[in-house]
Order: C-alpha cells, then structure tokens, then sequence
C-alpha cells in the first residue's frame, strides 16, 4: 500500500512538474485547472492540505523525485509539550 501511494506521489508530481517546466501555469486556464486537479490528488494522498503544487516546480533542480514523493508522505511533525515562547 505505502509503495502504490508512493509511486502515485511521485508519478502525480512528475506530470505537474513536467506541465508547469512546458507551460505558463499562471496565466494559462487550462493548465491552471490541470494543476489545480494535481494538486487535489495530492492533497487527498498526503493529507496536506495547504500544500502548493507549485513547490514541485524544478524539483530536480534540489532533489530526486522520490525523495520529493517521500517528504511529501512523511507526517507533519506534532507539537507536544511546547509553550509560545
């Protein structure tokens, strides 16, 4: 199950990756709305619900896709026992 949700991840985020390296995402309808789809996909996989598909624009260009994938993946780390300050 983890490896399909992996490969998922990561196939997800090589097409948006892929759509935004050959298009102008940020005027373009179109691709806006094919981005935005991604991004629920992926939202829906990971449980992150603010992520940005935009931070996997050039992802090769700091990281591999799996590790991209697998941060993506990994659980906001909680906050226990910590004051303001």
């Amino acid at each position: 199950m983890a490896e399909e949700k992996l490969s998922e991840v990561m196939e997800i985020i090589e097409k948006a990756a892929g759509i935004m390296e050959e298009n102008d995402f940020n005027t373009n309808k179109k691709v806006k709305k094919e981005l935005s789809e991604l991004q629920k996909r992926l939202r829906t996989l990971t449980g992150k619900k603010q992520f940005d598909i935009k931070q996997v624009y050039a992802y090769w260009s700091h990281s591999d896709l799996e590790t991209v994938a697998t941060e993506l993946l990994m659980k906001e780390p909680q906050k226990c026992g910590l004051s303001d300050e």
